[in-house]
């Protein structure tokens, strides 16, 4: 009896120890029990999110108030998530910044709000030694090459989008209807070329139709089915994209440039491209549905978009190798302020607004039961209210696309399409390369202006490609093009030497 009492009390001793050496050892080691909070100071922190669209959503307060129950437990976070209109945006962040605003977090991009000038004069947080512990998972969805086209001098500053846009892949899209009508294999389309001898049948069979449209509203006219990274916006002054060169060339004295212009010329005289046709939205919206084949930057999701959208049944025909360029990278991001007074806890949120559903979707479509309802695993339909009252339709700005849930026109296989083509895209070799205008910024604006009277109509085939060029490239090196290119290729060469 007595040796039984021993024991017990024995082992009461040694749990009792054990226990205490447990305790001690969790408290040395930072040990958190599984799914317990994050231990944060008590305090909340609120975190201001700004990003352009069509101004705050009449229910914000609403859906705001479902995102900070949810964040009190994850990050002890709420969220200030403030939308100024896309025409004031740009304007809006400069008078911030200059006024010292406090803010958190911030949309950033190549177009607005610009993530080079403003990275490179300290406005925003160099992130790079944060990401493997406050954003791992974003890291690795995001990948080398992403990360790559949004580096600069080494450093990362912003979080680009996972998203649709992210692949540069340039092509044509084809008319369901007429493709199934006439068997065409579209497959063996590998080139514009490939496409004539079905223009030929369409135009001698479909009276009505347009054979070919040589725009996309968003991405610009057919020329950029030419193979090269352009450094401005419809100014000369561009590189070969899958090549090893660096070399810096008007790529409208490129042969390619000119087979292209001689093709689109071939095509208007054949009828195959309306002599009325224009780039304005205004001639898109009032023919869409008469087009058979059409320009157009490839997406995962760019034929679904066109069915929701514009209500056009498109075949994606890719004629370029998918690749991953500074532009497209940049194209989308979010920033955190350099005045941030809590950056571990922003790129926190950040990480959950790329890897945590509940959240991305809170964000894109607001609360379920009120402004949408489940429609499958991952589909969901909108309510009234959400169409109404909170419908920001920007899942492509907001962070990771793929975590959020689809629309009844879209599907899920997208997200696997995009992950296809991440893999498989190319680096541009000028990855993670910006061009700086400054020095000769009169210059672009002249040749812009050049440009912008030619480019046009030698994409719609209507002037002689010949004399045009000529007259264009003349016009182009007497307005100082000459100058540009060096520029170029000077910040290019450094770039190239110190990466």
């Amino acid at each position: 009896m007595i040796t039984k009492i021993s024991k017990i009390k024995m082992n009461s001793y040694s749990f009792v120890l054990l226990s205490i050496i447990l305790a001690f050892s969790f408290i040395f080691t930072g040990y958190h029990p599984v799914n317990a909070a994050p231990d944060f100071d008590s305090k909340q922190v609120r975190l201001k999110w700004i990003v352009p669209g069509s101004g705050d959503q009449a229910d914000k307060q609403l859906v705001e108030g479902h995102i900070n129950k949810y964040l009190k437990d994850k990050l002890n976070a709420a969220l200030d998530l403030t939308t100024f209109n896309w025409a004031e945006y740009n304007e809006k962040i400069k008078i911030y910044i200059a006024a010292g605003e406090q803010y958190d977090i911030n949309f950033t991009s190549s177009w607005t709000a610009d993530y080079w000038h403003l990275a490179s004069v300290d406005v925003y947080k160099d992130l790079t030694d944060m990401l493997d512990e406050y954003a791992p998972k974003t890291k690795v969805l995001l990948g080398d090459k992403i990360l790559k086209g949004a580096d600069i001098n080494g450093r990362i500053y912003a979080l680009p989008v996972y998203n649709t846009n992210i692949v540069h892949s340039s092509g044509i899209l084809l008319n369901k209807k007429l493709v199934q009508k006439y068997k065409i294999d579209t497959s063996k389309i590998k080139k514009l070329q490939d496409l004539e001898s079905t223009l030929k049948t369409i135009k001698a069979k479909e009276s009505k139709v347009i054979g070919f449209y040589p725009f996309d509203s968003y991405s610009g006219t057919v020329i950029n089915t030419i193979n090269f990274d352009k450094f401005v916006y419809n100014s000369p002054g561009a590189v070969l994209r899958d090549g090893n060169s660096t070399k810096v060339v008007n790529e409208f004295e490129t042969n390619d440039a000119k087979t292209l212009f001689f093709l689109m010329n071939k095509w208007y005289k054949a009828g195959y491209i309306p002599k009325s046709a224009d780039a304005s939205n205004y001639y898109f919206n009032n023919n869409k549905s008469k087009i058979f084949a059409m320009y157009s930057n490839i997406t995962a999701t760019k034929c679904e978009d066109l069915l929701a959208d514009e209500k056009l049944d498109m075949i994606a025909v890719p004629l370029s190798r998918s690749s991953i360029t500074s532009e497209r990278v940049t194209a989308a991001m979010h920033a955190i302020s350099a005045m941030c007074k809590n950056p571990e806890r922003a790129l926190m949120f950040l990480e959950l607004v790329n890897t945590d559903e509940t959240l991305s979707n809170l964000i894109n479509y607001g609360v379920e039961g009120v402004h949408y309802k489940k429609a499958g695993k991952a589909t969901i339909t909108q309510l009234p209210r959400g169409v109404e009252k909170y419908n920001p339709d920007s899942q492509w700005m907001f962070g990771n696309e793929t975590i959020t849930y689809s629309l009844p026109e879209r599907t899920s296989k997208a997200w696997t399409t995009l992950d296809e083509s991440v893999k498989k895209a190319i680096a541009s070799p000028l990855l993670g390369f910006s061009f700086d205008p400054e020095p000769v910024a009169v210059e672009i604006h002249n040749l812009n202006d050049i440009t912008n009277k030619y480019v046009n109509d030698l994409s719609i085939g209507k002037v002689n490609p010949t004399s045009t060029l000529t007259k264009m490239n003349n016009e182009l090196k007497n307005a100082g093009l000459q100058k540009v290119l060096t520029e170029m290729q000077q910040q290019v060469d450094k770039f190239k030497k110190s990466n």
